[in-house]
């Protein structure tokens, strides 16, 4: 059985701001021996989990590696998921070879504060919120997300996060107050940056310019709140190009890849 070690990441523009995004505050360090680490979640978890490559570290042995990995969560009956940047081919093609299917690809993607943002759309209204309005609609919120309720109820959970990560919730109205889109602003404990996360607009109110408004106000907040940057992890090819138009930056591109016997829906 491996070791596993508290750690606090170093958070930098690439994929493991991916990993920060989706573990928690819970982050353990594997030690498989030979020098071979990877950061996870709690392998006790009762929802998604997510594994992913400590690039600090040489790796001689990542078959191994994902052996024990995958022995960890499966003796706590747990579904898993790699998160695979685009320069970790040795270990997508061992994930390939035993069984993994490639998942959603995603991209990193940042903003600072002296860049230009979107003129306003006095159309669309987004305000601050109580969570419980996201937390009652959150089977809509899955639904346009295409992940599961159970990943965004935990999502919504703000005791999973460190009490000094101040966490946001908003709604987007069309004026004078349809409820028409929701959305999610994390700023990190550090107060290095904050996270987009879950920006959903209705079916019925698209191409309003709602989705474009929730990014200006959330984005206005942070910047607001002395943080120097705003980062986002997007659909490759969906959401990624909007947040492009928005003046977002692409920074770093990975891939799911779902344990073989996993059923949950990562997103």
């Amino acid at each position: 059985m491996p070791l596993t070690l508290p750690v606090k990441t170093d958070l930098a523009l690439d994929h493991r701001l991916v990993e920060s995004m989706y573990l928690g505050p819970q982050i353990f360090r594997i030690d498989c021996g030979a020098g071979i680490y990877s950061y996870i979640s709690d392998p006790q978890s009762p929802t998604a989990n997510y594994v992913g490559l400590d690039p600090e570290h040489q790796h001689t042995n990542l078959r191994g590696m994902t052996e024990v990995t995958a022995d960890l969560f499966n003796k706590n009956h747990t579904a898993f998921c790699w998160i695979c940047s685009s320069g970790e081919k040795e270990l997508v093609e061992i994930l390939n070879r035993t069984g993994y299917k490639k998942g959603y690809s995603f991209c990193g993607m940042y903003h600072r504060r002296n860049e230009p943002l979107p003129a306003r759309n006095r159309r669309v209204s987004v305000d601050e919120v109580q969570v419980d309005l996201l937390r009652k609609n959150a089977n809509i919120i899955a639904r346009e997300l295409n992940c599961s309720l159970q990943h965004v109820e935990q999502t919504l959970r703000f005791d999973r996060y460190q009490p000094s990560e101040n966490v946001r919730a908003y709604a987007a109205f069309l004026t004078p107050r349809k409820l028409i889109g929701f959305g999610l602003l994390i700023e990190d404990q550090d107060r290095s940056f904050a996270l987009l996360r879950m920006a959903v607009v209705l079916p019925d109110y698209k191409r309003l310019g709602a989705y474009r408004e929730l990014f200006r106000h959330r984005v206005s907040d942070a910047y607001a709140s002395g943080l120097p940057l705003v980062v986002a992890h997007a659909y490759e090819t969906t959401a990624a190009p909007i947040l492009e138009t928005f003046g977002m930056r692409r920074q770093q591109g990975f891939t799911m890849y779902p344990s073989p016997f996993c059923k949950e829906k990562f997103s």
